[in-house]
Formats: structure tokens, sequence, C-alpha cells
């Protein structure tokens, strides 16, 4: 360590935490207390971070022109210790940083990460580390969850970011590829995990209605006509509930070096523990190039100093981007929103271009635009600029181009005109749905039998639905299946329906702008008997996001919302109370007007569909198992 290696002070500390750069957000219980999670290793970075928050939170005293709206001693720390249990005294170990922890008065938890599928050592196998750290942040998550804690704070540091930059660049990673470790980010390896990845905290949706009296807000899709007809009815069905919440991790300490966590430590008199395996340079890239940085190997170009401000000098850039998009983004409007549908109809802006320098910057800009909006429907979790790119010359052509635009599908989803003109350079409206699927068995959700006693688990359906199904069928009649809805699906639907629910049905599935595609990346609901009057014949029990649920079965039921979007990308708005908009509920074949929030599925069926009778075998056995 350098002899003029300085503490971290209470202040740098607390402004890194809750203002730049990780702006840990102020939620507080109704005590007025919140809890914010630590992941502690031992070593001296975690250590730091866990000494340096229970010292501002004894200590520090805000004044208001800090601009903290509460007072820091509220928050209450606890610790999270993993122990990986592949290496003999790793749960000694685990129990000394845990004592370290008591003495500097902070709580914590040691979680002992689960290998039952694991044949022989873990620590042997191939992809140990990747299973290791998908085993670690998803034990982490579940904890938190369970524990209200949303926020968890990493002990990355200044030598962390350097030495990740330079392995990118080691590997042939250029621009936004050499930004480093985020401040914060989502956890990750938690995918579909309710609660934990992007969910646990439904808010109601509401799009803005612009009109000569000015702007009102509401989450009916369409518009009401007063037509109390079935067709009238599905004009104004509400939106479904949007996810928000989840847990994010956040690393104030990524702008202090390693030698003033040292200094920290040792200030607060806080004990830390060495890994040895992080000094052998033949385990891991990051090993290597440490190992080089200690021992002057790498060129005299490459200090860490030097790196880090390529880095921050990147970042610079992207920000600058960020908010030329920020910009753009205003100027695009909502022309239809649909959460039930999952499509998004929106009218883009046009993006000049000055000089035939400007047009590199433009096509980034761009794409850049594309990829926050199609969030909002994409099922990929990640989508790159690359895979967007195919889509920016038609949607936003150069002033010299007047050939009619085209179809494009990049990124899981569709873009398709909608009211597209190049002789009119102000229409450009784009129906933006999901591509359609194929039938396949990957595709399918098997939903388990519902043990007495218990609730059904939310479920992620194709990284866009969060379903909650209770299954309560026998498993020994059939298997509960979600999948997507197929044309071959139609004429099933229709055999059961009478003519209002033909009506209906036709209804919910109209074609948008000539377009019936959207139509088969929905979720439906299938009962699949192993036997029965039609042997191996599917039962279609429901359309979940459409609210239609076509079996009236009580042994079936569930409760559907959407994923968790950027609101503002969108220009929509979280409703705080939904009561405040009336809501039609199809109910017993009339509308009918309720101030009640949600909205009540949808039975169309004949007068006994022989669908009911397959599907009730399946309800009769489980009625036998039970006695």
């Amino acid at each position: 360590m350098k002899q003029n290696a300085l503490p971290i002070s209470i202040k740098e500390f607390a402004d890194a935490l809750f203002k730049r750069p990780c702006q840990v957000p102020y939620r507080h219980d109704q005590r007025g207390h919140r809890t914010v999670g630590l992941a502690v290793s031992g070593g001296v970075d975690s250590m730091a971070l866990a000494a340096l928050c229970m010292q501002m939170k004894k200590n520090y005293i805000p004044f208001a022109s800090d601009g903290y709206p509460i007072h820091l001693g509220k928050i209450d720390f606890r610790a999270v210790i993993v122990n990986h249990g592949v290496r003999d005294g790793s749960l000694e170990e685990a129990q000394k940083v845990m004592r370290v922890l008591e003495s500097l008065g902070m709580a914590s938890r040691i979680l002992t990460l689960p290998w039952k599928d694991i044949t022989g050592n873990p620590s042997q196998l191939p992809n140990f580390e990747s299973l290791a750290r998908k085993y670690r942040f998803q034990a982490i998550g579940k904890y938190c969850q369970k524990s209200d804690i949303s926020s968890i704070l990493l002990g990355h540091h200044a030598d962390d970011q350097a030495e990740t930059v330079l392995m990118r660049l080691a590997k042939g990673a250029r621009g936004i590829g050499l930004l480093g470790i985020k401040p914060s980010s989502p956890i990750p390896e938690c995918e579909g995990i309710y609660g934990v990845h992007e969910s646990g905290n439904p808010i109601t949706l509401a799009l803005p209605i612009k009109s000569k009296q000015g702007t009102k807000w509401t989450n009916i899709i369409g518009k009401d006509n007063g037509d109390q007809s079935a067709s009238g009815v599905l004009k104004i069905m509400p939106q479904l509930e949007v996810e928000s919440g989840g847990i994010t991790l956040y690393r104030p300490l990524l702008e202090f070096p390693k030698e003033r966590l040292i200094a920290t430590c040792e200030a607060l008199g806080a004990e830390w523990f060495e890994d040895n395996t992080n000094s052998d340079p033949t385990l891991t890239d990051r090993n290597a190039i440490r190992h080089l940085y200690d021992h002057s190997g790498l060129p005299m170009v490459l200090p860490k100093s030097r790196v880090l401000d390529l880095s921050a000098q990147l970042q610079n850039v992207e920000n600058l981007r960020q908010q030329k998009v920020d910009q753009l983004i205003k100027q695009c409007k909502v022309l239809s929103f649909d959460t039930r549908r999952g499509t998004l109809i929106m009218e883009f802006p046009s993006i000049p271009s000055i000089t035939p320098q400007d047009i590199a910057s433009r096509s980034i800009l761009a794409a850049m635009l594309l990829r926050r909006v199609i969030m909002t429907i994409t099922p990929n979790s990640i989508v790159s600029l690359n895979q967007v790119s195919a889509a920016v010359p038609e949607i936003f052509p150069l002033p010299d181009v007047t050939t009619q635009p085209k179809t494009i599908n990049t990124a899981g989803i569709m873009f398709q005109p909608f009211n597209v003109d190049r002789k009119y350079p102000g229409k450009n409206e784009w129906h933006i749905f999901r591509q359609p699927r194929y039938r396949s068995s990957l595709d399918e959700t098997i939903v388990p039998e519902l043990l007495p006693g218990t609730k059904p688990q939310w479920l992620l359906f194709d990284n866009r639905y969060w379903l909650q199904i209770y299954n309560e069928m026998s498993s020994k009649a059939g298997n509960l299946v979600v999948r997507f809805f197929n044309k071959e699906d139609i004429p099933k639907l229709e055999r059961s329906l009478d003519e209002r629910g033909h009506r209906v049905l036709k209804r919910l599935l109209r074609t948008v702008n000539g377009e019936e595609r959207w139509r088969y990346s929905l979720p439906v609901v299938v009962w699949r008997p192993h036997g029965g009057m039609i042997v191996g014949e599917e039962v279609i029990l429901g359309l979940p996001s459409l609210g239609v649920k076509v079996v009236s079965s009580s042994n079936v039921r569930w409760s559907c919302r959407y994923k968790k979007i950027n609101l503002s990308d969108l220009g929509l708005q979280a409703v705080e109370d939904l009561k405040t908009f009336k809501v039609r509920r199809m109910m017993k074949g009339k509308g009918e007007v309720s101030d009640k929030p949600g909205f009540a599925p949808w039975v169309a069926k004949r007068e006994k569909p022989v669908w009911d009778d397959i599907f009730n075998r399946g309800s009769q056995a489980k009625g036998d198992s039970n006695h």
C-alpha cells in the first residue's frame, strides 16, 4: 500500500452511495426504516464496505444542504455471506467473517449453496465458475426477496474496474465494450424468479390521451364509445398490471482504489481475510492481469490510471449519446400500447443528418432509440445495437430515399409499416409486435399440480408475461400446459363457442393493419389428457393475457401480468389508485360498470361443450385421489 493512501471518509462514501455514481433510492418501510443488503466475502473490499456502512449509520448526520431526505441512521444494513461448500473448512471461514461483522455491529446471514443435482466434487466441473456464480446470485436474490431487501451493495473497486477493461481490451472489445463495470444493475442469473428478477411490485399502467382540454390519463385499451354490446365492452378492456421492483446491485466503491480500501480497514479496525486463490495467475484471466499489474509486467502505456481514464472518456461519450436519445424519445408518439396483446404502434420522429460525418452518428443514435423502444415488446433480455441496426434504414431513411418501407424481423420482434409514406415525411408510424413462434415443445411449460396448503409460484412465459396458475387438476389424468397460441387453435376454440362467443373471439383476435401474426405469440393454457373420450386431444382452457377463460372450472384459474418496462421510454405513468378509473367487466354476457380494480375473466362456452366433459375427467380424478 502506498504511504499516502487515505481512508475513505464517511462523506465520500455517502455521496458515492446515494448520489453519484450509485444513487441508491431512499425507499423505506412504514417505520421510516429500510434494509440494505451487502454481499460480503471477507476480502478487504467487502470488509471495507461493511465498516463504512456501519460508520455512516452511527456517525454521519446529514445537513439539508447535502440533499439527503432521510436520516442515514434509519438505514439497517445486513450482510450475506455465501458458503460455496466445496472445500473443507469453508463453513468455518464463513463463520469467522460473521464474527468480524458482529464486532462491527452488522447483522449477517450465511447462505450455503445447494449442489443437490451435482455428482462428485462440484469444483472439478469444467463450468464450475459459471455454475457457482449462478447459484450464488440466486441464493442471495431469494434470501433478499424473503427479507424485503431490494438493494444489495457489492465491493467492486477501481482496481477491479481497470482489470475488467483490460481483459475486454485483450479480447478485442472496442467502444462501449470498454465501459467496464456498471455502478448499478439488476441482479443477474435470476431471470424468471418472481420478486427477484424485475418483478414483485405490480403497478397499474396509465397512458396519456391528448385533447383540446389537455392531457388525461387512462389504463383502458381503446376508447369507451358507450356501446354495451360484446364488441363495445372489449374496446375498453383495461391494461394488464405491469411488473416493477426486483433486486438491484450497487457498487459504491468503484471510484476508490484498493489501497484506499486497505487504509479504510486499518483505520476502522476491520479485519479482512486474503483468498490465496486470487494470487494464482494460472487460475483465471483476472488473476493473470492482476499478477502483471502487481509485478510491473504490463507496458508503461497501460497503467491503471490510463485504463480508467479511457473507460471514463468512453462513458462520457455514451452519456452524451443517451442524452440525445432521451430527447428523441420525447419526440416519439405512442399511438397504441396493448399489454394484453403485446403490441405497440408508435410514430417515430425524423433524425436529420447534416454532413456525411453525421451519418454514422445518426445511425448509432437511431439504433439506440429503437433498442429502448423494443425492450417493451421483445422477449430478449439483451438486445445489441448490431441486432437493431438492420431496422435503421427502413425506419429512419436518409432524405433521398423514396422507396416504400418493408417489414423487418429483428431481436425477436417485427416492425411493420403502419402508416408510412416516404413522399410525406411527417408520417412514420410502425406496428411493433413479438415475432411469432412456431410450435415447439421447447416453448411449453408444464404447470405442476398444486399441493394442499400451498400457493403456486409465478412463472415467466416468453420473458414477457408473468403467470400465476392454480392447478388443482390431477397429474395422473393429464398435464396442464402453457404454450404459444397457434393457427390450429382457432377452429378448436370456435367449436366450443356460441354466436356471441364467436363475435368476442373475432374482436379479441382482430387483425391490426391486416396483420394477424401477433396472435401467435400469445400464451394459451391447455389441458392435455393422458386419455379420454377424444384420446390425446388438448382442451383449450383460455388465453390469460386476454382475460378469456373458455372452460368453466374452478380447478384451474390464473392471474396474468406484463413484464417490467421503462415507463419513461414510452411516456407512460403508474397509477396509484385504480379506483379513479371505471372499468367495464364482462360478467354473464353483460357489460357492467365497476369501480373495482382488475378484470374478470370472461367465460365463453356453449350450454355444455364436449370439452367440459373431457376436462372434468381430470377434476374427478383429482377428487378420487383425495378420498
